[in-house]
Parts: structure tokens; C-alpha cells; sequence
């Protein structure tokens, strides 16, 4: 008797006693044995993989003003991804809903998928998806990215870390769970409540000091502001000595990201962000 003779005999064995025990059929056993797949449901989520899901509010309606971020880190560094949306139930006032930034060692380029367009492919080391709604009209989503290419397997330690209320203001830098064996990248991404700020004369306010202690001002050590309402926009790249100790402030009615990068070798950056929600009426 061959290998092959042998397969055989213990794959009709397999059916027969599945039967047995009322399982249905042999797809229910064999997924049952497949390894758990990752999907993002809930605003805030963060993943470290290549591949993965996010399902948010599928079949259900979605609000108004909804600003739903969700986190992504490449676990094999810089990397070719797809990104496929594969339902929607999207309104014509949301037709561009979800907003896709790319990871190149710092935010960059905006992609929107909705009704016009439903797939993009970009490199980089990992991504920031926004969920983004003017109405209630629609339903959500699935968006699922899978890797093309594996270009270099240089990666970062670090944070991507959502702050939706002002509970963990102030935050310190160094982030107390970083490390100084390399380099660090950190993403902080703050929000009202996952939501636009739709009051009048109320907005979300930003603070951050930093001491870089990077002496040849070369902005190794950073922290890079963005906000995003209806697209992105950066505000402030600060690093080097005449950045130093000096407290910047900055306002949004949407999102702020903060990028914060530590090089290896270099003295530690410390500094301080802070954030509330302000009324100025």
C-alpha cells in the first residue's frame, strides 16, 4: 500500500466518523482547524499583521459625523499591500467614506475608496484607515488588505495608539512602554469620541512641547502633527533646537496625528501632549 493509498483510506474515515458525531459536513470540521482571522470591528483598533479585515457596522446604519480610526502595522515591515473594499452599503453622501493613509516612516499619501473606487495598492510600512460619514442614509463596511510583496523586512518598535477622550491627558514622551534598543515610531491618533466636533465654535485643541536634545538639528528625533477633517493637512514638523521647549498649539473639529520618532543612538526626546475639547462661544 502507497502513501497515496493511505490518504484515502483516512479521508473516507475522517468523512464516516464526522457524519457520526452529526456534523454536517466536512467544511464545518476543516474550519474549525483554520487559524483565527484578524478583523478589526470597533473604532480604535490596532493590528500587527499582513493581512487581515476590517468590518465596521456591516448591514447596520452608521451615524452622522462618525470618525472612526483604525490602526494597521506591516509584522514584516515594508511591505506592497492591497486594500480591497469588499461591501458597502454606502449613501451618495458618503461615496468616499474611508480615507487610507500610508505608513512611510511618517503619514503620507491620502487614498479614498467608496462607490467610485473600491481598491488601492501602495507600499509602506503599515496604514491609518478612516471611516468618515456626512449621514446616516448608509450602511457599513468590509475592507480587507492582503500583502503583494514583502520589500524589506526592516521594521520599528512602537506604539499606534487611539486616544478618543481626554482621560490619558496629559501624555508623557517617552511613551512609558517604548524602548531604547532602537529605533521607535509612534502613532497617536486623537479624536472627540470618534466623532466630528459639529457644535459651533467648538473644536478639539492640541498642546505639545518636546526636548529633543538632537544637537546637529537634523530632526532625527521628531514629532510630526497632522489633522485631517476633510482631507489631510500638516500642520507642524517639530524637531531640531530652535523647536526646543517651545509649546505649540493647534486646533481641528476632526482628527490630530501625531507622529513621534525616536532614532537609535540619539539622546532621548521627552516632552509633553495634551488635548481637550473647547468651546470658544
Amino acid at each position: 500500500m502507497n502513501l497515496t493509498d493511505i490518504l484515502v483510506i483516512c479521508i473516507c474515515a475522517l468523512l464516516n466518523y464526522t457524519k457520526g458525531e452529526n456534523v454536517d459536513n466536512i467544511s464545518e470540521f476543516i474550519h474549525t482547524h483554520e487559524l483565527p482571522h484578524r478583523t478589526l470591528t470597533e473604532c480604535g483598533d490596532t493590528i500587527t499583521a499582513n493581512n487581515g479585515t476590517i468590518q465596521y457596522k456591516l448591514n447596520q446604519t452608521y451615524d452622522a459625523n462618525e470618525l472612526c480610526v483604525f490602526m494597521i502595522r506591516f509584522e514584516s515591515g515594508f511591505v506592497e499591500t492591497t486594500f480591497t473594499l469588499d461591501s458597502n452599503g454606502f449613501s451618495d453622501s458618503d461615496f468616499d467614506a474611508i480615507s487610507i493613509f500610508r505608513d512611510m516612516a511618517g503619514l503620507g499619501y491620502e487614498t479614498n475608496l467608496g462607490l467610485d473606487r473600491q481598491t488601492v495598492s501602495f507600499f509602506g510600512y503599515g496604514a491609518i484607515v478612516v471611516f468618515r460619514t456626512n449621514s446616516s442614509l448608509g450602511t457599513g463596511f468590509q475592507l480587507s488588505f492582503t500583502p503583494d510583496l514583502i520589500v524589506s523586512e526592516e521594521n520599528f518598535a512602537g506604539n499606534n495608539v487611539l486616544f478618543d477622550d481626554e482621560s490619558e491627558s496629559p501624555l508623557s514622551i517617552p511613551f512609558p512602554s517604548n524602548y531604547i534598543e532602537s529605533a521607535i515610531h509612534n502613532y497617536f491618533c486623537i479624536t472627540s469620541a470618534s466623532k466630528v466636533i459639529s457644535e459651533p465654535d467648538t473644536f478639539l485643541k492640541l498642546n505639545v512641547t518636546g526636548f529633543f536634545g538632537d544637537v546637529d538639528n537634523s530632526c532625527n528625533n521628531m514629532i510630526e502633527i497632522h489633522s485631517f477633517l476633510n482631507q489631510l493637512k500638516i500642520e507642524k514638523l517639530i524637531c531640531g533646537g530652535e523647536d526646543d521647549g517651545v509649546l505649540f498649539e493647534f486646533a481641528t473639529r476632526g482628527i490630530f496625528f501625531v507622529f513621534h520618532r525616536q532614532a537609535n543612538g540619539l539622546p532621548i526626546t521627552t516632552g509633553e501632549i495634551t488635548w481637550e475639547k473647547v468651546s470658544t462661544g
